[in-house]
């Protein structure tokens, strides 16, 4: 049961790491491009990106936590 729970850990980090930096290519394109820092777009690609990462580095303590008992 811990494999599958292990899989299914690691597949959640990875898809919100990759969400990240999806996030971050879009944000550096758009401050290349001359957006403002204070723009409603960047705030809520930061948010987004704010929200991706606590959930990836949640999910990496849970597996970390559950590898821990093994």
């Amino acid at each position: 049961m811990n494999t599958i729970k292990n899989l299914i850990l690691a597949a959640l980090i990875e898809y919100h790491w990759h969400i990240i930096m999806r996030c971050r290519r879009k944000e550096e394109k758009m401050l290349e491009h001359g957006e403002r820092l204070t723009s409603s777009r960047l705030m809520n690609l930061t948010k987004k990106i704010d929200y991706h990462g606590s959930k990836a580095f949640a999910y990496e303590d849970t597996y970390l936590a559950v590898n821990a008992l093994d």
